[in-house]
């Protein structure tokens, strides 16, 4: 009878799941299944080794557990499937010396601590840029300390390690990963095609391993962005070093035949004395044998792959399982089966909360142009060091620091109780309400932010300008300007300008308004304007240009007060067509030639386009022939001139049709003319008289 021997360890600390391969057979005589016995004599010659501890059967459900004289495969497993390895376990010692005596692949030992070797201790606090020293920094120099005399905080030297943690009660949980195998048929590929190894790893190769060189391979997750743990500490015996070890063998007669079921028996033992976790048996129905039954029954049973679900192996318990098999062809008849469990550890710590807290004072209201001083005071009122604690300030636009707008100070450490006081000076540059915010962050996600708000006071300039938005070329547009005060102050020497565009002509100005021509603009001066009050001029021009005009209207006055706004003028030409119809020739006789002639003239200032032109004459007057600026063509009694593409402003061209006096009698002809920029056509008419002689 064949015999497979396999040891595997989970190392310590972690969650593990082994997966193991055949490693060594052995030959032994037959012995009924489940007897407790020692083992015989094997033809392979061993050294004596040690007497494994006894171990305990994994106990079917009561339900099904056939006694030996109904079991319908008693006789078959005194027969053919006696075995003294399935009865007593093959002698182990601890799960390194299992590992080092039957895996030929070395395994790495765990690290001697959590931490690695040139751990510097604490780590410094964070460069951050445009941090400044407190000699420099944009924070006024007023620095002091509610907590004088206490030690600085120390750090350990470079190249020195922590003390390791002392076990005791410390909070953490040991994550689990599962190697699932692919399904194989019953009829798949030989197991003798593949690749010969004395140990079975996981594709992906072992990260580093906290405690030591190497951690079992993991299979590749996503990492949550955000997680809530509901991990409690373990008891005392899951901390330290945990090293689960698992013996498994199984067996099968050294003959079996065709048509005559057979039984493959798996045993997996709990040699070490930490529990095995999640213990799952997986095999293989063999290539050229059909699964006939399995005992216990399996968890599952797909695809030529059976899984027993064992749960957790104590220290020396022993789990078996068995299939029932019916062989189908002749061969080598075998398969590889793989186990696979998990290991517990457990450590708790003390767990302390820093928290930050601002707290600032500033006056109720300054005049624009003042300094304006805040006194800021951050503490720590949690139970743990606020460590790389920094201070930043997001200047406001109404203020202003001579270090720029983004200011921070490097505050340090705060141990529990302590605080800072700290000044900060800014300029008033500008009127309004102040919103100001100071944002102190500190390592491990510590944040306050205290938002703070006044007024500076001062005078305010705001101006505007109210006209028409659309104007036609050579038409006069009359504007309104308006400037106002809407502050808490007078503003002093108030100047008005208004910017004119080269497309605007100035006509007049009142208020005593002045022209420039060289800069083409108007000014107008006001020694003072009261808070709360407001001003208007008004100002008259002329469009000369088409397209739109920029009209700019400014207003500034002292302590850099300023305003401004902008208009476009959208200055339009019109395209105004006028034409003229007359017969040169007039009366004619019966027989008679008369022209008409037709001139078109573009009296507007913009052009005009697509000009067509119909003419319609009585049945008692032929068309002859006409001439024009775009071809013709006569129909009968209607000549129609191809549209004229564009007629320049006061331009103007001339259309002319010969026609003959057929008929006496008071004539009349139509022409019709029509544009693009019309929305219906114009029509005119010329009479002539035509006679006949007596």
């Amino acid at each position: 009878m064949k015999r497979l021997h396999v040891r595997a360890a989970a190392l310590a600390g972690l969650t593990a799941v082994a997966v193991f391969a055949v490693v060594q057979i052995h030959r032994a005589q037959p012995v009924a299944l489940g007897q407790d016995r020692p083992p015989e004599v094997v033809t392979q010659k061993k050294k004596p080794k040690p007497k494994a501890a006894p171990h305990r059967k994994m106990a079917a459900p009561p339900a099904t557990q056939p006694s030996p004289a109904e079991d319908r495969y008693s006789d078959r497993y005194t027969e053919r499937y006696s075995d003294a390895s399935l009865a007593e376990p093959p002698p182990a010692t601890d799960g390194a010396a299992l590992l080092g005596s039957n895996i030929d692949k070395e395994v790495p030992e765990a690290g001697p601590d959590l931490y690695r070797d040139g751990a510097d201790g604490p780590a410094p606090v964070r460069s951050v840029a445009g941090r400044h020293s407190p000699a420099s920094d944009p924070f006024a120099q007023a620095v002091t300390d509610d907590n004088r005399g206490l030690p600085a905080r120390k750090t350990a030297p470079a190249g020195k390690k922590p003390a390791r943690t002392a076990r005791g009660d410390r909070a953490g949980a040991a994550a689990r990963a599962k190697h699932a195998r692919p399904a194989i048929d019953a009829f798949g590929p030989d197991p003798a095609e593949r690749p010969a190894s004395d140990e079975r790893r996981a594709s992906n190769a072992p990260p580093r391993d906290p405690f030591g060189d190497a951690a079992p391979a993991r299979p590749a997750v996503e990492k949550p962005h955000s997680m809530t743990g509901h991990g409690r500490p373990g008891g005392k015996q899951l901390e330290g070093a945990q090293s689960p070890t698992l013996v498994v063998e199984k067996a099968a007669p050294d003959e079996i035949q065709v048509g005559k079921p057979a039984v493959f028996a798996i045993r997996v033992q709990n040699t070490s004395t930490a529990p095995a976790h999640e213990v799952v048996i997986q095999d293989l129905v063999p290539q050229g044998t059909q699964l006939i039954d399995t005992h216990p029954t399996a968890a599952e049973v797909l695809d030529g792959r059976v899984v027993w679900s064992v749960g957790t192996l104590k220290p020396n318990d022993t789990a078996t399982v068995e299939m029932e098999l019916m062989p189908l062809t002749e061969g080598e008849i075998g398969s590889v089966a793989t186990v696979h469990f998990a290991g517990e550890a457990s450590v708790r710590t003390r767990c302390t909360r820093p928290q930050l807290a601002l707290d600032v004072s500033l006056p109720g209201e300054v005049l624009m142009g003042d300094d304006v001083a805040i006194a800021i005071k951050i503490s720590n009122p949690g139970t743990g060091i606020a460590t790389g604690v920094v201070l930043s300030e997001t200047i406001p636009d109404q203020l202003q620091h001579p270090s720029g707008s983004e200011l921070e100070y490097e505050v340090g450490d705060l141990k529990p109780g302590e605080s800072r006081q700290i000044e900060l000076t800014m300029n008033a540059v500008k009127a309004g309400q102040v919103v100001n915010n100071l944002v102190a962050q500190g390592e491990g996600q510590l944040r306050a932010e205290q938002q703070s708000e006044f007024m500076v006071v001062a005078p305010q300039l705001e101006v505007s300008m109210q006209g028409p938005k659309r104007r036609y070329l050579e038409r006069q547009a009359t504007y309104t300007v308006t400037v106002s005060n809407p502050g808490t102050a007078p503003a002093k020497e108030v100047q008005l300008i208004t910017h004119l565009p080269k497309g605007l002509q100035f006509v007049d100005a009142n208020n005593a308004g002045e022209y420039d021509p060289v800069t083409n603009t108007v000014h107008w001066l006001l020694d003072e304007l009261p808070a709360n009050e407001a001003g208007q001029v008004t100002l008259t021009t002329l469009p000369i240009e088409p397209g739109e005009q920029m009209l700019k209207v400014e207003g500034v006055a002292q302590r850099g007060l300023s305003a401004e706004q902008e208009e476009v003028v959208s200055v339009e030409g019109v395209a105004a067509i006028l034409f003229q119809l007359a017969d040169i020739a007039d009366p004619i006789e019966v027989g008679g030639e008369t022209t008409y002639e037709i001139r078109v003239v573009n009296q507007g200032s913009k052009a005009a386009t697509n000009i067509d032109l119909v003419a319609t004459f009585p049945p008692q007057l032929k068309p002859r022939s006409a001439h024009g600026p775009t071809r013709d063509a006569i129909h009968g009694q209607e000549v129609r001139f191809q549209p004229l593409g564009r007629l320049p402003p006061k331009g103007e061209t001339t259309y002319q049709i010969r026609a003959q006096g057929m008929q006496p009698g008071d004539l009349r002809v139509q022409v019709q003319l029509l544009t693009d920029e019309m929305q219906s056509p114009v029509t005119k008419e010329e009479s002539t008289r035509v006679y006949a002689d007596e």
